[in-house]
Order: C-alpha cells, then structure tokens, then sequence
C-alpha cells in the first residue's frame, strides 16, 4: 500500500508536470518544455518520456484509463515555467486521487 502510495505521488508529480492534451504523442513536446524550463539532456527526455509512458500503460492495466486521462488534462492545464520549476496552475486533487483510488481498488491490494 505505501509503495502504492509513492508510486502514485511519483506519477503525480510527472502529470503536473505535462504540458499538452492528448495523452501519449503529448509527452515528447512536455518533456522538451520540462527541460527547456529545468534543464537536461536527451537522456533526460527519453527517461522522461518512458516514465509517462509507463504511468499511463500502468493506469490502463488496471482499467483506470479514463482516470489516467481526466488527470492527466487536469495537470497539463496552464502548466507554465515558474522560477525554473514546470508546473501547472490547476487544483487538480479530485482527479488524482480518482486515478489513485481506481488502481488501488483494481489492483486487489487495498
């Protein structure tokens, strides 16, 4: 359960990130404005990429899809450069604890 937990504050934190709708062919475009704003590398991208890749094939194995994808706009929404950091401007708390719920009860660990 708290692995679940720091799983799930992780992918939080990379969706509050992102910086364009359309889950999947967005997350490339993000990564390059997340290092623009806070600096990296290509392998910082890449590691990026497959990171949120991942947390969305995640989210649809357990039939969170649709969480996954409410989250994910929510988060993307307003996401600007701040003082070196790339967040959003959206409370999106409902949504993600919709994502976080959702896997938690699908994944028979509750």
């Amino acid at each position: 359960m708290k692995k679940l937990i720091v799983r799930l504050a992780c992918f939080a934190g990379l969706v509050v990130l992102c910086a364009s709708a359309g889950c999947g062919e967005g997350y490339p475009s993000f990564c390059d404005a997340r290092i623009n704003c806070e600096g990296g590398n290509d392998n910082d991208k890449s590691a990026c990429v497959d990171q949120l890749e991942g947390e969305e094939e995640q989210a649809e194995d357990y039939n969170c899809g649709d969480q996954f994808d409410q989250a994910y706009t929510c988060n993307t929404n307003g996401a600007a450069c701040n003082a070196g950091r790339y967040r959003t401007q959206s409370n999106c708390d409902s949504q993600n604890l919709a994502l976080s719920t959702c896997i938690q009860n699908n994944s028979g660990k509750k």
